[in-house]
């Protein structure tokens, strides 16, 4: 180290500080997609070649099926998914559970305290290195591979 050298460097700077718990809810974006739809059937409905009579009850029960499915949505509880060590969901250990990344999209298949199978999905807002954390927090040590044997 000469004199006039810096005690440390900026070239590798610390690294951020990886998520150990995802908050998984209804988002914005899960609680508009039902009323667009709701808008468009009504729409559609309203332009097509029906009498008057069944159009206006149609385009209403369109736009109080979409207000109940966001209301729906919007009423999902919010869970928190902890992958460091043993994956929990809301503190409970997920022995029984299967966790599907799709894109964005977090399945969780799981068996609830009657014993009945339980599906569902959270838009996630993960990135590259906590996405694979969690594939391999979940898959844990049941889904590993031994080594491939190399010839002698």
């Amino acid at each position: 180290m000469t004199p006039n050298s810096p005690d440390s460097s900026n070239a590798c700077a610390p690294s951020e500080a990886v998520e150990q718990a995802i908050e998984l809810g209804p988002t914005p974006l899960s609680r508009a997609v039902p009323i667009v739809l709701g808008l468009l059937a009504t729409i559609a409905v309203l332009v097509s070649a029906f009498p008057w009579m069944i159009k206006l009850p149609l385009a209403v029960a369109a736009l109080a099926h979409a207000a109940w499915l966001e209301r729906r949505e919007r009423a999902r509880p919010a869970h928190v998914l902890d992958f460091d060590g043993d994956p929990r969901l809301d503190g409970i250990v997920l022995r029984t559970a299967r966790v599907e990344l799709h894109g964005p999209w977090l399945t969780l298949v799981s068996r609830d305290e009657r014993g009945r199978w339980r599906r569902e999905t959270w838009w996630h807002r993960l990135d590259v290195v906590n996405r694979r954390r969690l594939r391999l927090a979940i898959a844990g040590e049941r889904h590993m591979l031994s080594p491939p044997m190399l010839a002698p």
